[in-house]
């Protein structure tokens, strides 16, 4: 049976979801510091990680910038 879209796109957030939150652990960063850097409440930052929000283009370089990971962004904006 093939998998439904809605789980596919579940894989895929999940994926993206453990990229960055990659990023914001190899920057040495908790949550709550990447959070203040983004201007972002804590609670956004969590969700994202999650993958329980959907980032958006800008959320995804913000997060990326924050983490001194600038040059990332791109490529993790394509694979979302």
């Amino acid at each position: 049976m093939p998998e439904s879209p809605l789980s596919t796109a579940q894989a895929a957030r999940a994926a993206l979801a453990s990229r960055l939150d990659g990023i914001r652990r190899d920057a040495g960063l908790t949550g709550q510091d990447l959070a203040t850097r983004c201007g972002w409440h804590k609670a956004k930052a969590s969700r994202i990680a999650g993958a329980r929000t959907a980032p958006s283009g800008s959320d995804i370089r913000a997060w990326c910038e924050a983490c001194g990971a600038g040059d990332q962004a791109t490529d993790q904006i394509g694979l979302r």
